[in-house]
């Protein structure tokens, strides 16, 4: 059983406007994450300030990696233990959430 992979949109002021999980798509990370980053881009032609999240939550750093490769910064972790084991193991320019 394969745990999807959640991308988040948030907006300023800072509000959950859409959640997207992979797993409901076909493809892999990187071909998903790219789906998700057109539908923001889409979604932002009103002007309105986006940022796209990607949830790590139980995700292993080799999925968390791939996605940085395909030019995802942001990742929201949940569990502060998780996130002090897989920091140090992926670049420091990641923006934590």
């Amino acid at each position: 059983r394969s745990i999807p992979f959640a991308f988040i949109v948030l907006r300023k002021p800072i509000q959950v406007s859409r959640c997207l999980f992979s797993s409901f798509m076909s493809g892999s990370v990187v071909e998903n994450l790219k789906g998700v980053q057109q539908r923001v881009q889409d979604a932002s032609n009103d002007g309105g300030k986006v940022r796209l999240v990607a949830v790590s939550k139980m995700k292993p750093v080799e999925m968390i990696k791939e996605c940085y490769d395909a030019g995802q910064k942001h990742f929201g972790e949940n569990y502060v233990s998780q996130l002090i084991e897989k920091a140090p193991e992926l670049p420091d320019d990641i923006s934590w959430h």
